[in-house]
């Protein structure tokens, strides 16, 4: 049987930022580690053991649409950042580390409101 996990939150997700250096010291910004440590919080709520083994992700990112817009598609983050961000946050919590990630997608939408969905699989290696 196949382990599964989804998670459906109204957290805005924030892009995961480039990290500033400090005399050789790598810094992430704080709004990045606020929003990793709400998403943490969340996810540690929901799954009590982190998944073993290869895993599939989606991911999709829900963006509250603006009355007026000329963009057709959310404009707001990298799908890449936007991943990477929610990852992070899962690390020792949904996976042991993301690099157990073998199959990711990663959708950006207009909704009603801000928020994200995560499907977390096991996946067998083709």
């Amino acid at each position: 049987m196949t382990r599964t996990l989804e998670v459906t939150s109204d957290v805005r997700v924030k892009p995961k930022a480039r990290p500033r250096f400090y005399r050789g010291i790598a810094i992430t910004d704080s709004a990045t580690r606020e929003f990793e440590s709400t998403v943490k919080r969340l996810l540690k709520g929901l799954c009590t053991e982190p998944f073993d083994g290869p895993l599939r992700v989606d991911l999709i990112v829900y963006f509250a649409k603006p009355k007026k817009t000329a963009f057709a598609y959310p404009p707001r983050g990298d799908v890449d950042n936007l991943f990477k961000s929610v990852a992070d946050a899962a690390n020792k919590v949904l996976w042991h580390d993301d690099s157990q990630i073998i199959h990711i997608s990663v959708q950006k939408k207009w909704s009603t409101e801000d928020g994200f969905y995560l499907k977390v699989s096991e996946k067998e290696i083709d």
